[in-house]
């Protein structure tokens, strides 16, 4: 089983183009996410569950 921390980044089933970080993690194991674009605009979703998240892992060349 992933276990997805506060601070990771992660992308979204629905929208696996961006790429969110985990900004709290609920007590229901469910999770709040966030993405800041260039224009200092905020998209937030809350209550996501980790089966509609990926861990995205950066490969260093």
């Amino acid at each position: 089983m992933t276990k997805i921390i506060i601070g990771e980044k992660v992308k979204l089933a629905t929208q696996p183009e961006l790429v969110f970080v985990v900004t709290k993690i609920n007590l229901d194991q469910s999770y709040e996410i966030q993405l800041q674009n260039f224009s200092n605009q905020v998209l937030s979703y809350d209550n996501i569950p980790l089966e509609m998240l990926r861990v995205v892992s950066f490969i260093k060349e």
